[in-house]
Parts: C-alpha cells; structure tokens; sequence
C-alpha cells in the first residue's frame, strides 16, 4: 500500500475520539465503537487500534482504585485482582490504550520537518534524560523511564524577600502542574551515543508527494500505542527555592501513568490520518 492510499483511507478524526482502545478481551467494545480503525499487530495479541483515549480520564479513574499491592497479599493474587480491575466502562486496566499528543506538548524541544529532495515528511524530538523514579514504598526501588508530557506552569503571585546582605526583591510564587506517560521502553525507539540522556527520536515518513506534504506538515502528531504496567502510577513532587539570580519560588507537582510502549503512529492531529506507524523499536509497520 502507498502512502497516498494510506492517508487516504485512514482520515479518520482522532481528535473527535474520547473513548476507549478495542483489546481482544473487549471484542463487544470493538464491534459497538465507530471512527478509527486500523490493524494492530502486537506479539501477544490482535486488537484494533479504535478509539484515541484522554490522559486526564484515566489518571482520574485509576487513582480511585486500590491499584498498590497490599502488604498482606501476595503477588498472584494482586495479578489476579489487577487483571479484573477495570478503569471507566468496558477498558480494563490491561487493555491497549492510545494516547495522542503535539509534538511539542509531547517533549519541550521538537520540530517537523519535511526534505523536498528526498520527499520525506518527520518528527524529530531532542529528549533530556531518562527520569528516575524512586518507590520508598517498594524498598526504595528505581525505575528509569522516558517521559511524555510537558508541565503547565502558572504564576501564582509574589512577595518581597531579602538576602543576607539585606538586598530586597521581588519573587514570584510559581506552580507547576504535568500530567503524562512514563515509558519504560521508549529509549529503544530513540538514537544517541549515551544510553540514559542526550537521545534523540526520530520518525521518518518516506515519499511523501510534496502536496501531502503541505497538507500534514502543520498538524503532525504523536499518537502512543501503551499497556499500564505496575505500579501504573507515578508520583513526583519538586521545589526550588528563590536566589538573587533566579527570584521565583518554584513548585510542582506531576503525575504519570507507568507503561510500556507497544507502537509510536505519526498523525495529522486536524485531519486523523495516520501516516506512518513504528513498533516498539521504531521499524515501520506500514
């Protein structure tokens, strides 16, 4: 299939999508739900990719849930447990989810791009570093993880302080409040010399005409294909004290939904259509 066929029959409107993704294990779902519908291949299992969901719904839903193991339980019984929780109607916490994102509301440094000499059309992000979440609750245990999602800050007021030396100014109260995914595996599907920072991802759609080209290039997107995995939720807190240099007194507050990453699509977030999509190791699926 070319990819003028494909963008012609998958202009589909994800932003109009607020459901839910079609699992094997909810094939009722896949056959009620209308809009999107492309084949998704996975090692485990075969489902369709239908719905795109909302970040902010399943945070909500999961942090109603009892989702941390209880000390007096054991491991196959929160499996179990986990296994029939189910987070809003008919998506099991286990279930495929799709999540989709700008680019630049995706990782701070990012441009589209498109090379009329070779007719390709690409995303390219520049990612910091992996984050390091600590679980004291989990004997202190590391997970390393990129993420996805930028914070929102907002200026709340301010006040006047001094230094030692009696010098007075200004500070600004600033929060700041991020939501997003926390994927274990992302770093596969990214470049670089080091493994933890300073990696790059790159996503390349090739012969594109240059009339597709001027259509997409503007409304490009990052659609992620992701599975929740323990502990499913990620909770990080920062503050930072006002200086003489930097007079703002910072804090934030961010949360994450921990998964792992089962493909990575480039979309028109106007239109729906689906470009190109990756697996999880950035090989080109279409």
């Amino acid at each position: 299939m070319t990819n003028r066929s494909i963008f012609a029959c998958t202009a589909s409107l994800l932003l109009a999508l607020t459901a839910v993704i079609a699992t094997a294990e909810t094939k009722r779902s896949a056959q009620a739900d209308s809009g999107l519908t492309v084949p998704f291949n996975s090692e485990e299992q075969s489902a369709q990719v239908t719905k795109v969901h909302n970040l902010q719904t399943i945070l909500s839903s999961l942090k109603r849930q009892k989702f941390e193991k209880d000390q007096f339980e054991t491991s196959t019984a929160y499996a179990e447990r986990m296994a029939n929780t189910t987070l809003i109607e008919n998506v099991a916490i286990d279930s495929l989810m799709a999540f989709q994102f700008a680019p630049l509301d995706a990782f701070p440094l990012c441009r589209t791009e498109y090379k009329a000499d070779t007719s390709e059309i690409g995303i390219r992000c520049d990612l910091a570093g992996r984050h390091f979440f600590y679980l004291p609750q989990e004997g202190n245990r590391i997970l390393k993880s990129f993420t996805v999602g930028v914070a929102k800050s907002t200026d709340k007021s301010s006040y006047v302080a001094s230094n030692a030396f009696g010098v007075k100014k200004s500070v600004t109260i600033r929060h700041a409040v991020g939501t997003g995914l926390a994927i274990s595996n992302l770093g596969d599907i990214t470049v670089g010399e080091h493994e933890n920072v300073l990696r790059n991802l790159v996503l390349t759609v090739q012969n594109v005409p240059v009339d597709e080209a001027r259509r997409n290039l503007n409304d490009l997107g990052l659609l992620f294909v992701v599975k929740l995995v323990p502990p499913y939720l990620l909770k990080e807190s920062k503050a930072q004290g006002p200086t003489v240099s930097r007079p703002v007194d910072f804090t934030g507050e961010y949360e994450y939904l921990y998964s792992t990453l089962e493909e990575l699509w480039v979309i028109n977030l106007k239109s729906g259509a689906v470009l190109r999509r990756f697996n999880s190791r950035g090989k080109p699926l279409n």
